[in-house]
């Protein structure tokens, strides 16, 4: 099972860092547990590549079986805490992370955590979980959280997006696209993050900034609200992006490009055993397993360009 774990772990993640990172182990174990597993199988399950590591064909067969058994795993261990969970829980998030991503979700999370009466608080900043109501957050960030015991969730990607309603009457490339259309900024964006700025964008695709009509907008969901309109292009993130992508209401003009930050699932440390958190972290996680499967190919793409 720890063998399998690693696997699977590895292969959402395309890193053995990553997956060390969540299961609290190091990258040497997840290589070794990974390397065992082959050896068991008699199979190479891994591509090692100098910026992380692809599935191989047969990699990527076993792991959606393997991605599922977990699932299935974490549903039935659900059932049975749902007698010990019948209460209040407040979540802090990120706006764009609740509109985008737990929002369509909600209906799964009553159906599995039925007693659960969970308070949602969409919130950008850093919650001060010792006089905050929130028990619970989800951050996005470089996983520092001093202070707080802090789960891994997922790693994300970015690339610039446009309506898909732009390209429906006429063919346009992506750099007429770049130099007409109006770009929507986030301000105060984190120097950590320079794909989420507009600059290395246009010097890739070879276009003078100096041409455009720039505006700046609070944050990630508002700008990526405003693009499904039509009203400009956005740089969006994989995971708020790609419900919309894949009902071909966005286009992706450039390739993905892989981020250092990362989502986060935060609570105090008094608060570890709280088996509501307890509850809603495993949950969070089965969910965040099976969007992350569907979106694999989409982030070995980022991988590979990056």
């Amino acid at each position: 099972m720890n063998s399998l774990r690693a696997f699977e772990a590895a292969a959402r993640h395309g890193s053995f860092v990553k997956a060390a990172a969540e299961l609290h182990v190091t990258a040497a174990a997840i290589s070794h547990q990974v390397r065992e597993l082959e050896q068991t199988l008699n199979l190479k399950l891994f591509l090692r590549r100098p910026r992380g590591v692809i599935l191989s064909e047969m990699g990527n067969r076993y792991y959606k079986d393997v991605a599922e058994v977990f699932r299935l795993l974490g549903q039935a261990t659900l059932s049975l805490q749902n007698v010990d969970i019948a209460g209040p829980l407040e979540l802090s998030a990120p706006h764009a992370f609740c509109q985008f991503w737990l929002a369509p979700r909600l209906q799964k999370l009553r159906a599995a955590m039925p007693q659960l009466r969970l308070t949602v608080k969409a919130d950008n900043h850093i919650c001060d979980m010792r006089t905050d109501k929130a028990q619970v957050a989800v951050r996005f960030g470089m996983g520092q959280y001093p202070g707080l015991h802090s789960v891994f969730l997922m790693s994300d990607a970015a690339a610039p997006l446009v309506s898909t309603s732009k390209l429906e009457y006429a063919a346009v490339d992506r750099k007429t696209l770049l130099q007409t259309e109006l770009l929507l900024a986030e301000h105060n964006l984190n120097p950590d993050e320079p794909w989420m700025g507009w600059s290395p964008w246009l010097r890739e695709a070879r276009v003078n900034k100096a041409k455009h009509n720039t505006l700046s907008v609070s944050d990630s969901a508002l700008a990526l609200s405003a693009c499904l309109a039509g009203n400009g292009l956005c740089i969006g993130r994989l995971s708020l992006a790609f419900e919309a992508i894949k009902r071909q209401q966005l286009s992706i003009l450039m390739p993905w490009r892989i981020t250092d930050y990362g989502y986060y699932l935060l609570c105090s440390n008094v608060n570890i055993s709280n088996p509501r958190i307890q509850a809603f972290s495993q949950w969070l996680q089965e969910e965040i397993r099976e969007f992350t499967s569907s979106t694999k190919v989409l982030c070995d793409i980022a991988l590979n360009n990056n």
